[in-house]
This record gives C-alpha cells, sequence and structure tokens, in this order.
C-alpha cells in the first residue's frame, strides 16, 4: 500500500516548518536510512531520514516552502506491488485536503503545492543613497499672491516648502526682504522645511523608507511563547550582588595551567546555578496545569543568541559533572546552535534557564521565564566597585544577577534561599572543584 509522508512534528512547540530542501526527487528509489528532505523548525534546520523503502511516486510540496502545517502531505512513497489505481486515488485524497486548508500559495508553486506557502526572506534593507524621491509639489494654500524670485521658488522647491504657508497671511512671518517684500534666495534659506511649511506632508517628512522583515518560525515561536508568558505568569523578581574576586583568581589559575581550554565565568554560573537546584529542589519544577513536577535530575538550559532569535539548549546532569567538562560541552551546543545542528534532544526539557548579558556590560536585567520552567535567572556584568566592609570601602569585583520566579509555584522565601545558595557558591569557587 502507498505511503503517505507528512510533515513531522520534530518539537513539542512545533506546529509547522519550512521545506528546506529535498534530496531525492520523483522516481528515485528510497532505502531505510537515506536522508529525505531537511526541515527548518523553530529551532534549527534538521535532516529527515527514510525509515520504509520504494519509489519516491509524487512530491506535494516543493523545496523552499515555508510555512507546512504539521500533518500536511509532502509525498507519496511507493511500496513494491503498489498498483496505479491505489496511487492516484491517494494523490487525489491527498490534494483535496490541501485544498480544504484555509492557507495561501506563490502563484508559481506547482498545482500540488497549493497548501504551502512562500519562502519567508527577510527583504534587504535599501541602500539610501539609491533611493529616489521626487520634490515636493508646493501647491498653494490660498489664493493670495506671493512675489518671489525664481531662484528663490526653485530653492523652497528643493526644499519641499510651501512659500504661502512660509509667507503668506496668518504664517506669523513678515514678507521678504527685497524690494517691495519680494522673497529672494536669503529669505528661504534661512527657513527650516518642518512640517508646517512643507506642502501636502503636514504631519512628516515627504518620504520614509522602511524593509519589512517576515517573522521566522523561530521568532514566531518566541513571539508566542513568551508573550503568552508575560501575561500569564506572575512574575517576581530577586536581586543579589556576588563578590568575584576569589572566583576571578581561581578563574585566572585554571586557565594559566590549562593548555587548549579557557574557562569562561558563565561555565561558573552554570556550575554553582546546578548545585543550588540540588540544594534547592523546588526550584528545579515545571508549572503544569495538573500540578508541579519536581525534577531529580538536573538539567539547565543556556540562552544562546542566534540571528534569528534565541535557543536554549540544555547540559544534563550539570551538577555532576566538572567545570572543565561543562565548559567543553557548553561551547559544542553553542557551536551546534549557530549553525542549526542542534537535535531535539539537546533542547527540550530542562528545569532552570539561565540567560546571561554579562559580555555586553550590561549591568542588571530581569528575564522571561520560559514555561513550564518556574525560574529564570540574569547575569550581569562582572564590574569593578566600590564596596564596604568592616567600616573600610574597598574595591571589589562585582556581578549582579537577577532571579524572576514563578509565584504560582514558588514562594519569596524559596527563592531568596535559591539565590543566596547561589551567591555563596559563586563567592566561595572551590565549592564548585570538589
Amino acid at each position: 500500500m502507498p505511503i503517505l509522508l507528512t510533515m513531522p512534528a520534530l518539537s513539542p512547540t512545533m506546529t509547522q516548518g519550512n521545506l528546506v530542501a529535498w534530496h531525492k526527487k520523483q522516481g528515485d528509489k528510497i532505502k531505510a536510512g537515506d536522508t529525505f528532505f531537511d526541515i527548518e523548525t523553530d529551532k534549527a534546520i534538521m535532516s529527515v531520514e527514510a525509515v520504509d523503502e520504494g519509489t519516491l511516486f509524487h512530491i506535494f510540496v516543493s523545496a523552499g516552502t515555508s510555512a507546512v502545517a504539521v500533518g500536511q502531505a509532502l509525498a507519496i512513497l511507493q511500496e513494491k506491488g503498489d498498483s496505479d489505481e491505489e496511487l492516484q486515488e491517494m494523490v487525489q485524497r491527498a490534494l483535496q485536503t490541501s485544498a480544504s486548508a484555509p492557507v495561501s500559495s506563490p502563484a508559481s508553486a506547482p498545482a500540488a503545492s497549493l497548501q504551502s506557502t512562500p519562502l519567508e526572506v527577510a527583504t534587504p534593507q535599501p541602500d539610501a543613497s539609491k533611493i529616489k524621491t521626487e520634490p515636493a509639489i508646493i501647491v498653494p494654500k490660498s489664493s493670495e499672491r506671493l512675489s518671489a524670485s525664481p531662484l528663490a521658488k526653485k530653492i523652497a522647491q528643493d526644499k519641499g516648502i510651501d512659500l504661502h504657508q512660509a509667507f503668506g497671511a496668518g504664517s506669523g512671518s513678515s514678507l521678504g526682504s527685497g524690494p517691495g517684500g519680494r522673497i529672494v534666495k536669503k529669505d528661504v534659506e534661512a527657513l527650516q522645511p518642518t512640517s508646517r511649511y512643507q506642502s501636502g506632508h503636514p504631519t512628516g517628512p515627504e518620504t520614509a523608507a522602511f524593509t519589512d522583515t517576515p517573522l521566522s518560525n523561530m521568532r514566531r515561536v518566541i513571539a508566542q511563547r513568551l508573550g503568552e508568558a508575560k501575561q500569564t505568569i506572575p512574575h517576581f523578581y530577586l536581586t543579589v550582588a556576588c563578590e568575584m574576586n576569589a572566583l576571578m583568581s581561581l578563574r585566572q589559575q585554571l586557565n594559566q595551567s590549562l593548555e587548549n581550554q579557557r574557562i569562561s565565568v558563565n561555565d561558573f554560573v552554570v556550575k554553582a546555578v546546578a548545585l543550588a537546584l540540588k540544594d534547592i529542589p523546588d526550584m528545579n519544577a515545571h508549572f503544569l496545569p495538573e500540578g508541579i513536577r519536581k525534577f531529580q535530575n538536573v538539567d539547565v538550559a543556556v540562552a544562546v543568541s542566534l540571528d534569528s532569535g534565541l535557543v536554549t539548549p540544555i547540559l544534563r546532569n550539570a551538577d555532576i559533572k566538572g567545570i572543565r567538562a561543562l565548559s567543553t560541552e557548553l561551547k559544542e551546543l553553542v557551536a551546534k546552535a549557530r549553525s542549526g545542528k542542534l537535535l531535539p534532544s539537546d533542547y527540550q526539557g530542562g528545569g532552570f534557564t539561565i540567560s546571561n548579558l554579562g559580555m555586553f556590560q550590561i549591568e542588571h536585567f530581569a528575564a522571561i521565564i520560559n514555561p513550564p520552567q518556574v525560574g529564570i535567572l540574569a547575569v550581569g556584568a562582572s564590574l569593578e566597585k566600590p564596596v564596604a566592609q568592616a567600616g573600610q570601602v574597598k574595591i571589589a569585583t562585582v556581578m549582579n544577577v537577577t532571579l524572576s520566579a514563578d509565584h504560582r509555584a514558588i514562594d519569596g522565601v524559596v527563592a531568596a534561599k535559591f539565590l543566596r545558595r547561589f551567591q555563596y557558591y559563586m563567592e566561595h569557587p572551590l565549592l564548585m572543584l570538589c
């Protein structure tokens, strides 16, 4: 019997995907394990392998098609012994299902791809030096006749200035400085082409160049999830300042002793978060409609910025891994994320998220919780600041961190205990090497 291939759901949040490329064409023989086609999800571009053998009989959705709904027909695989009647019946049934879906398609798409929409491509920013604009047309606002030199009229037209608005009755301006009140060159040059004097453009400039960029799948999902999170989750925020002198000294010693690896401050942050989650397990949880799910394993997600948005690859069992192992694994996940090669197992799940903007010298910010997690830690820059201690002022390296917590699942005391525990590990970094 023919096999209908449909758009798979490759992540829990995926409702549609972009069909980036076909690795096979109609008529090709397919073996199990062959790379079949590539899909761009809301997280990455992933290759899909064939699980059955046969011949690629028909393709419904062409490469380069975007916003293909999960479950939509992509192709038909012909198995040995399939009759022409069976194949044609499946084609017609799939086309009828596609035709009933209220979606658009490019004019150049084949009839079998009527359910698809064009690939979303960001419109390039136009070169401002190549944008051609026409001089404003000066339209008299009254029948009042003004005396102006030809040069003054030309300069006014080039500037988009309406001489009747600038010098006519009720304008508040005196007549020109030429003989008999004639408007001359210097009178017009003294005016600024504001909206008050511009003809036909009373509320702004005569030309506004802009570019519309369609939402990518990733940006659309980010907008939906974080919009819902901010509207439905009762966030509350706690901030502490961590003195980093001891950690910075230890980090320097480690990096001097390691030949081919450098430990970052963020590596210590991940480890401190993992240990604090182990100590305060209420923070290592998801808020679900039926209750609160607390995790035994400590899986820490780290926000990674991409051109198209954010992804949060996960460091599994981070509490039992050493600093060097965490550093290596995090670098590998970041590289995979930026090359679009993350697998669903790399980013699905996670009990808690870290968002670090310290590398941009941001001192303090508050992040939005990534549901169903109940907390996220926003990490600022490590900066030298005056600190009072034992009645004296000293200079210390200080890092501000802010915890965003879901008040439906977490009370203030629990959040405070977690944040203080994190602070303790950051200020006593040797404990993270035990």
